[in-house]
């Protein structure tokens, strides 16, 4: 378990791009037997944007 939590943030060191760490984050989830994930960040400011990576379907995620 040691060798994948640091893989992972080894992975996160070297990618700083949303499709990067979508893979990373894939990645570690497999390892951990979670067949999907999603990390959602909201900035501290009302008005700022949310993020989502996650390896959900889009019609899962998208919103209109």
């Amino acid at each position: 378990m040691d060798r994948v939590f640091r893989a992972f943030i080894d992975s996160l060191y070297s990618n700083a791009d949303v499709p990067t760490l979508r893979i990373a984050m894939s990645e570690i989830a497999a390892s951990l037997d979670l067949g999907i994930f999603a990390y959602l960040f909201a900035g501290r400011q009302s008005n700022a944007d949310v993020k989502l990576i996650s390896n959900y379907p889009a019609a899962w995620t998208s919103h209109s």
